[in-house]
């Protein structure tokens, strides 16, 4: 009987066993209460979306092992030719990463949605703050001219004095925007515009307190030095401030964002017309004074708050901080790590060619030569379209016309000119650059034909009292289409076809070329329509707009929705 006992109790034991290795454990008991979502349901729908998600996450990212099955590769930090770190697959802090090194498929799993750019808006508007700057002191010795020159020499109509005031401002820019480029390529984008923002604030305060503390002779040394260093500063801002934006803002916005520079540039220009209206023409060192602010802010703003441009810490090899800036910039979504992998791949290659190279790329290479000639082109057009005769002479005009308040007449040119600005923002994604910068380019031609014909007719003896009003439409409609195109766009667009390696040497050309042009206008527009007349100064910008219009058409290329790569590649093979 005792064995007997054990037997069935060995039985007993062993069946009970077995049947609590099939027991769930305590953690699987909680799975399997877990109810299998109802068709139709939100849960249900929910956890579709979610498979969704994941799905489109791995299609995106690429097949294969993950990520912490295979290993990652790091940026390898030593340094290659040129000074360059050699490029693999980046292993960031932030996000993890498939085996392809790509940044897209961990974003669109942890985002889910299209997004916007959050940080990037922001950005521009403090880096457009330089902009503003620009316009301002293009604007501001319109109306006190005469009583700075009368203050710095003792005699209003000093003509000489007169020319420099305006002209030191216009070399010094033409300097700042030679060493823009250099400087934005080597310091970074933030950095520069810091010491844009310094510069900015140091010439106005110099033109301010220096000529009050000098002998009275070297009065007018004292104040073109300020001018001179602030003209510095302008051109900076002219080269950095478009760059800097083109750079941060997302692709789907990048021409949008972009027309924020030129409308701050209009911006200063009716805040300048607008001080000559709201202080005496002897206050004008009051005028000068209130630019300081938005010089200050820009130098503040860049060096504590914007982030460097990803494209520049991509280029650099820094590709983590490249990685944490365009997050930051364009938030955690799908589009912002596309077009972040499409700036690695981008910079990647130029790595790989700098490497089998023994020299530093130069926009002035063969290759680049399309790129060069667009840049220089672009502005040689806009500046010999005569906007600046309009901007700096547009008060004589008026005036020989017979047209009475000249102040109020340049104030309604000049809210003309940001009103249009405003309006090409709206319309660039939509058109695209080329087909905006070609109805630009047409509309000026009709308007500069009109105001040459109603200039003359107006400045005859017995001319209809209504004429000077058809000048005064002329000159809107033509400063209308002007800032639609011509205006706001050549900035956009040269950043856009440069490369990265040359784009900050690219800006610096064209912009260099734009204030050499505008020194040219501004020293020779009233000379040439004294000995030619004024129809025939006009007929040469006609001219040069229908000359415009041809290049376009035969060398512009569509860059809106493209990514760098894309553009450059369309460019050249156009």
């Amino acid at each position: 009987r005792t064995a007997s006992s054990q037997a069935r109790m060995r039985q007993v034991g062993s069946a009970a066993a077995k049947h609590q290795s099939k027991a769930p454990l305590p953690q699987q008991r909680r799975v399997l209460r877990r109810r299998r979502p109802v068709a139709g349901s939100a849960t249900a729908a929910d956890s579709t979306r979610k498979g969704q998600r994941a799905r489109s996450a791995f299609a995106v990212g690429g097949s294969g092992p993950s990520t912490m099955q295979k290993g990652r590769r790091r940026l390898v930090g030593s340094p290659i030719r040129g000074g360059e770190p050699q490029w693999g697959d980046v292993e960031s802090p932030l996000m993890p990463r498939s085996t392809s090194g790509s940044v897209v498929a961990s974003a669109a799993a942890s985002a889910g949605g299209d997004g916007g750019a959050p940080f990037a808006v922001p950005c521009v508007f403090a880096a457009s703050l330089g902009a503003l700057c620009f316009g301002y002191h293009l604007a501001v010795v319109n109306g006190p001219l005469a009583h700075i020159t009368a203050y710095a020499t003792g005699a209003a109509n000093n003509l000489v004095a007169q020319g420099l005031v305006v002209s030191t401002l216009l070399m010094g820019a033409a300097v700042g925007s030679l060493v823009g480029g250099k400087m934005a390529d080597t310091l970074g984008r933030t950095k520069s515009l810091s010491l844009t923002g310094v510069a900015l604030t140091l010439g106005p305060l110099i033109s301010f307190l220096l000529p009050e503390v000098v002998a009275p002779q070297v009065k007018l040394s004292a104040l073109l030095l300020g001018r001179t260093v602030t003209g510095v500063g302008v051109g900076l801002a002219s080269s950095l401030v478009p760059l800097y934006i083109s750079e941060i803002s997302p692709k789907r916005l990048r021409g949008s964002l972009g027309s924020v520079n030129q409308v701050t540039i209009c911006l200063g220009i009716v805040l300048g017309f607008l001080a000559n209206l709201a202080y005496e023409a002897s206050q004008w060192r009051v005028m000068f004074l209130w630019s300081v602010l938005p010089g200050a802010l820009l130098a503040l703003f860049s060096q504590l708050a914007m982030p460097e441009s990803p494209r520049f810490l991509a280029q650099k090899g820094m590709a983590p901080a490249a990685e944490a800036s365009a997050f930051k910039l364009w938030g955690r979504t799908e589009q912002a790590a596309e077009e972040l992998q499409g700036i690695l791949t981008e910079a990647k290659v130029t790595a790989a060619e700098a490497q089998s190279t023994s020299r530093t790329s130069s926009v002035f290479e063969t290759k680049y030569r399309k790129v060069l000639v667009m840049c220089v082109m672009m502005f040689v057009f806009q500046q010999m379209s005569g906007v600046n005769s309009i901007v700096f002479f547009s008060s004589n005009v008026f005036r020989q016309v017979g047209i009475q308040s000249t102040a109020l007449a340049s104030l309604a040119v000049g809210v003309v000119n940001m009103a249009g600005t405003v309006l090409s923002g709206f319309l660039v994604e939509r058109a695209g650059r080329v087909k905006l910068m070609q109805c630009s380019y047409g509309g000026m031609t009709v308007s500069l034909a009109t105001m040459a014909t109603s200039s003359v007719l107006a400045a005859q003896q017995g001319a209809a009292q209504w004429m000077p009003l058809v000048v005064l439409a002329s000159v809107i409609a033509y400063m209308l289409a002007f800032s639609i195109g011509a205006g706001a766009i050549p900035g956009i667009y040269v950043n856009e076809i440069s490369p990265t390696q040359v784009r900050g040497e690219a800006g610096s050309v064209a912009f260099t070329t734009h204030w050499i042009m505008n020194i040219l206008i501004g020293q020779t527009f009233l000379q040439l329509v004294e000995r030619f007349g004024v129809t025939a100064v006009y007929a040469i910008f006609f001219l040069s707009c229908c000359g415009a219009l041809v290049f376009l058409k035969k060398e512009g290329v569509e860059t809106k929705g493209k990514s760098g790569a894309e553009v450059y590649k369309a460019f050249v093979s156009s």
